[in-house]
């Protein structure tokens, strides 16, 4: 059995992965081979794309030319039927392969992938994890501000689930019976987690994550102060749609907004009322067909999120931020006293004191 995940964004796949890969030793003992190579299988999907020099990994490589991308194509292939052939000719019950990217593939390439695989497996589970559509783009929309998207372009174009795109290929391509669809919302909220959830889909005993770590997964939401900083931040010094976008100091950026507290970032009321609607018919598809449901999810559950820091600083923070993250002389503790004095110069003293009330939360 070769099982197989596809992922679907913001499912907890990148926390699977990474767990399984560091369990590749114990799990070999069981007669469980994950592949080794990486954890994160993402570029076999360039192998099935029409158009590989278009694909977004290989423009940011700078293979934009066929010839460039069909080069690393060939070389994709031998390092993935190499370790095809490390599975096969060892003495393992089972295969783990985890490739993200693979969820975004159309039919016509899940009819490829099954092609390639069926070569080695005589039996093939395919695995993706679903979550309900708001959390979905929520958490997406996080994922994409961190990136250098803003919080009013987010709003405007939210990202979907699209699970009968994203899924329905595959069922077509591996078979109904060869889909194991989880819950996410559900998996979470058990005793182990999406991990050992992930662990029994696979016929494997739970054993083998009791050495989990503590601590906050990958990708760790932000509060709602903090992506109001970090679009801001990405209005007034933007890498999307610049020639030359400064990337250096993204991280120290993040980093950064990490220590600021508060509600946990959501999107207004409006908005997730417009993805319940415009995610109905998904969700009815992945209901008749797999029988999660999402249809009846309740939106007046998520209340609005407190905001603490007020509008009128956005852009004293976000610079203040910014500035750190670019190791220039002026440090954080300079930049507000800077602002301090000029909002004091101007009389404007509860200004001051409500933006040193703001800064506390970063320099803590």
């Amino acid at each position: 059995m070769l099982n197989v995940f596809i992922g679907l964004p913001k499912t907890g796949t990148t926390f699977i992965q990474q767990r399984l890969h560091a369990l590749a030793a114990p799990m070999r003992n069981q007669g469980v081979h994950v592949f080794r190579g990486r954890p994160n299988y993402n570029d076999l999907y360039l192998l099935f794309s029409p158009e590989p020099e278009k694909e977004h990994d290989n423009v940011r490589k700078g293979l934009t030319s066929r010839d460039a991308a069909e080069a690393r194509n060939r070389t994709i292939v031998r390092e993935f039927r190499s370790e095809l052939d490390s599975w096969r000719a060892g003495p393992f019950r089972t295969g783990v392969l985890s490739g993200e990217a693979l969820g975004l593939l159309s039919p016509e390439g899940a009819v490829e992938l099954h092609s390639m695989l069926a070569e080695y497996a005589d039996a093939i589970n395919i695995i993706v994890f679903t979550r309900n559509p708001i959390d979905f783009a929520t958490s997406f929309a996080q994922e994409l501000i961190k990136g250098g998207s803003t919080i009013a372009r987010e709003e405007k174009w939210p990202s979907l689930p699209c699970y009968a795109r994203r899924i329905g290929g595959f069922a077509e391509a591996f078979g109904r019976d060869n889909i194991t669809v989880v819950d996410y919302d559900h998996a979470s909220k058990q005793h182990g987690g999406i991990l050992r959830r992930a662990l029994q889909v696979m016929g494997l005993p739970p054993a083998v994550d009791e050495d989990e770590p503590a601590g906050t997964r990958p990708n760790a939401s932000l509060s709602m102060n903090a992506v109001r900083i970090l679009s801001r931040i990405n209005e007034i010094y933007p890498v999307i749609g610049v020639p030359e976008p400064k990337l250096v100091g993204r991280k120290t950026i993040i980093d950064l907004l990490s220590k600021i507290g508060g509600d946990k970032f959501s999107m207004p009321p409006h908005w997730r009322k417009m993805v319940k609607n415009l995610s109905l018919d998904d969700c009815i598809w992945l209901r008749d067909v797999f029988g999660i449901d999402y249809t009846s999810f309740d939106i007046s559950r998520l209340h609005s999120k407190t905001v603490d820091i007020p509008e009128i600083f956005l852009d004293d923070l976000a610079n203040i931020i910014y500035e750190a993250s670019c190791k220039v002389e002026v440090f954080i503790s300079d930049s507000l006293r800077f602002r301090s004095e000029a909002a004091a110069h101007r009389g404007d003293v509860d200004s001051v004191a409500m933006l040193q009330r703001s800064l506390q939360m970063i320099l803590s």
